[in-house]
């Protein structure tokens, strides 16, 4: 089991909740959301209670090229730029060497409370533009950085990229020569998607090249990968070798963007959503799963979850609370990951998600074919996406 809590704001109690119950691995924090105090306790606490997870802190560096973000207490950690709005003009070697001595510097500070250290990144659309240029400088110097200072606790070079960059294969190829050379443990990546609904990451041709470029890295190159925000689909990226996927309690810890960070308007609760393994997806309450319920079809779409007891006696969804909603989201992505690391071959982890995918795309006929109508972005576009990625992902690296 490899699902990581992506922690952000209102944290609570849910990520100790879903160590307790088994459902997570460990946490990637978010320093946005924590003063520097919370977030060293937290980190502290969860290391002698759970000593064997996995916690790593996202430096999100990245947020500092943006004009006037909504950076919380990310103005709190000496990493953090005292300006934002960096340009090309402010990654020259000498400031990438200070951005990335002051990151680590205080990543080292927590001694052995985290079980990887991340370098600072900024966010590129292009394997070939300046940015990813100013990407691969930061992640040299993390790794010499590193390399100096005989570390035990190993490095994870981070990068965020955005999701147009894998529509050109061949400079997809070309980058991934250039980060194979570092002599690191692996990589935290993140995909910056455009607000795709609900679990869509892209359309399948670029999830092909997603799952390309993490096979290379993990399977070929073996090194550790650690995914942000990667949801339902860390199901394809587990099939392919990636040893780490995240998920939080927002949509927004859910799938990256960079308009997260953005000033904007408050919005209005969203609705409540149950996540369905069977399904893949997170129906509403009201009306999909209580149309489900009046059609004497509910069981075929829980997950098996303590908390379907909850559903079953409250249909209206009010007793349905954020953090229940959290843990049974977490204990889904873990039921249909789990049929896939299982596995040890390559080959096998493959049959074993596309099998995934067909019982999920018959239980969306099935239910069609009982007049129960579920909302669009409930599916089952975006799995028969999936499934296209999957038999691209078997081309590209001749499977």
């Amino acid at each position: 089991m490899s699902i990581l809590a992506q922690s952000g704001y209102a944290r609570g109690g849910k990520v100790e909740a879903g160590l307790d119950e088994a459902s997570i691995r460990g946490v990637i924090m978010s320093p946005r959301d924590e003063t520097p105090s919370r977030l060293e306790s937290a980190i502290s606490n969860w290391r002698e209670s759970y000593p064997d997870i996995t916690v790593l802190l996202d430096p999100q560096f990245y947020v500092a090229t943006l004009d006037e973000p909504r950076d919380g207490h990310l103005g709190d950690y000496p990493f953090y730029p005292k300006r934002t709005g960096l340009g090309r003009a402010d990654f020259s070697n000498t400031n990438i060497r200070n951005y990335v001595l002051s990151c680590l510097s205080y990543q080292e500070s927590l001694q052995r409370d985290l079980s990887y250290h991340v370098s600072p990144t900024i966010p590129f659309s292009s394997f070939h533009d300046n940015w990813s240029e100013v990407a691969l400088n930061m992640a040299g110097e993390s790794f010499e950085h590193h390399d100096r200072k005989s570390s035990t606790i190993p490095l994870l070079l981070s990068l965020v990229i955005d999701e147009a960059a894998f529509n050109d294969l061949e400079a997809l190829e070309d980058f991934l020569n250039v980060l194979t050379r570092f002599d690191v443990e692996g990589f935290y990546l993140i995909i910056s998607s455009h607000n795709n609904p609900l679990g869509r990451t892209t359309d399948f041709t670029n999830m092909s090249h997603i799952l390309y470029f993490c096979y290379k890295l993990s399977e070929v190159n073996s090194y550790k990968i650690v995914m942000g925000f990667t949801d339902w689909f860390g199901l394809l990226l587990s099939a392919v070798g990636v040893q780490y996927t995240a998920s939080g309690w927002f949509q927004n810890l859910r799938q990256f963007t960079m308009d997260r960070f953005l000033p904007k308007d408050g919005g209005r609760p969203a609705s409540k959503r149950y996540s369905s393994s069977p399904l893949l997806a997170c129906p509403l309450i009201v009306p999909d799963i209580r149309n489900i319920a009046l059609s004497d079809r509910l069981e075929a779409v829980l997950t098996g979850s303590s908390y379907d007891q909850i559903l079953r006696s409250d249909l209206t969804g009010g007793s349905w609370t954020p953090e229940i909603s959290c843990l049974s989201h977490w204990y889904s992505l873990n039921a249909v990951t789990s049929r896939v690391e299982g596995q040890r071959k390559l080959s096998d982890r493959l049959q074993a998600a596309e099998l995934v995918i067909t019982e999920s795309l018959q239980l969306h006929s099935f239910l069609q074919a009982h007049n129960i109508e579920l909302e669009v972005k409930t599916g089952p576009n975006h799995i028969r996406e999936w499934q296209g990625a999957l038999a691209g992902f078997r081309a590209i690296a001749h499977i």
